[in-house]
């Protein structure tokens, strides 16, 4: 394990929000990992630690913080931004096969649950000073259905139930 800076895992950097996370974190002194499908031909930067992991695997985030915490620290900010789309016909939402939709919800909820469940345990063992913040990136699927985005919002919607659960539990704690 390195030095004592902050450590922040983004889990499904692209080039766009995950980028702008892992440069403005940086930028605050923190050390990051980030994990994408691909690998990160859009990143420059040589600091950042990135770890190719497919999120439909939810069996694979114990792996992913496990090389983390080896690489870096445990992390203290953790940030899911990863999600799965597979499109229907905005007039037939129920043509989407249950398979598209499990294979979705693997990413856009499953995934989340493995992933806060690790954060969860590192955070348990952070020194009381440490900052503890789990990040879900989002829209507005949870609340308002988009026709065509049926799997998409299923999942945001599992996920806010289970933020808000894991919220109302953990907020005592500073989590």
């Amino acid at each position: 394990m390195a030095t004592h800076a902050p450590v922040l895992l983004i889990l499904g950097s692209g080039a766009n929000i995950g980028s702008g996370v892992a440069r403005a974190f940086a930028a605050k002194g923190y050390k990051v990992a980030s994990t994408s499908r691909k690998p990160q031909e859009h990143s420059t930067d040589e600091d950042i630690l990135h770890i190719q992991s497919d999120l439909a695997d939810p069996d694979s985030l114990s792996g992913v913080f496990q090389r983390v915490v080896k690489a870096l620290g445990p992390p203290s900010v953790v940030v899911y931004n990863a999600a799965a789309s597979t499109a229907n016909p905005a007039n037939d939402p129920l043509s989407l096969s249950v398979q598209d939709l499990n294979r979705d919800f693997q990413v856009n909820a499953a995934s989340v649950l493995a992933a806060a469940h690790e954060a969860r345990v590192l955070f348990d063992a952070l020194p009381a000073t440490a900052s503890r913040t789990f990040i879900y990136t989002g829209n507005r699927l949870n609340i308002a259905p988009i026709a065509p985005l049926l799997g998409l919002g299923v999942g945001k919607a599992a996920t806010a139930h289970l933020i808000a659960s894991a919220s109302e539990a953990y907020g005592p704690k500073g989590y």
